[in-house]
């Protein structure tokens, strides 16, 4: 320090000593400090290895029980496999119109059964008039038409039967099941076979005529079951 009498002031004189080189941590150093983890993990392990070996039954009951507590949850497990739950929100216009045509119409696919009777007096069905009668019918229901009015957007579109109808896979035909089916739906076919009864005994196509006839008669064969549709 540096004192003046009289006007002067006071001043002092610092003298700063010259910046010292930062030192770099050393190789030793820096593996210490990452390898500390691994220490504390290592006689972590030392210690559950010793605890364990020198108490197994206690670690055994243990481990048991433990699992025992985490798979209680077993009790309430469930699987979930239908679509509709799994990828379509819940409150989705989808799953609400489909709610309302089940309610209206019932859940899957409907069957609708015609009956064909004979007229009065005549037991069998199985005759060629008969036949082109129903594939008459079959025609008409195929032809049958009917509008449809979209609520959202207005517009109209026209309804039929192989637009609506059950397939089996987009690119079947309508699930259709009828004894029609052995003449292929033909009307030549079907005029141009002299006997419609043998023709359906025969059964070529190997059809379940059970449900299809009413009063089916089975008859044996020479050890063998035949089909009659003679009732």
């Amino acid at each position: 320090w540096q004192r003046r009498t009289g006007n002067d002031a006071l001043a002092s004189t610092h003298h700063r000593a010259p910046p010292q080189e930062m030192k770099r941590p050393t190789a030793e150093q820096c593996s210490y400090v990452l390898g500390a983890p691994h220490r504390w993990a290592q006689r972590c392990y030392y210690w559950l290895g010793v605890q364990i070996a020198t108490r197994p039954f206690l670690f055994i009951v243990l481990s048991l029980l433990v699992a025992g507590l985490f798979g209680l949850g077993l009790i309430r497990y469930d699987t979930e496999s239908r679509g509709d739950k799994l990828f379509v929100p819940q409150d989705s216009r989808a799953l609400t119109d489909r709610d309302n045509y089940e309610a209206a119409f019932g859940n899957g696919t409907r069957a609708e059964i015609l009956l064909v009777t004979a007229p009065d007096g005549l037991e069998n069905v199985v005759t060629t008039s008969r036949l082109l009668e129903l594939l008459e019918l079959h025609r008409i229901t195929f032809a049958t038409t009917a509008p449809y009015i979209n609520d959202t957007d207005g517009s109209s579109i026209t309804l039929t039967f192989p637009s609506l109808c059950y397939r089996p896979c987009s690119a079947c035909v309508c699930s259709v099941d009828s004894v029609l089916e052995l003449w292929l739906y033909s009307e030549e076919l079907i005029r141009a076979d002299p006997d419609p009864m043998r023709t359906l005994n025969e059964n070529r196509l190997q059809l379940d005529l059970t449900p299809l006839l009413g009063g089916v008669v089975f008859e044996k064969d020479q050890g063998s079951e035949q089909q009659d549709a003679s009732g």
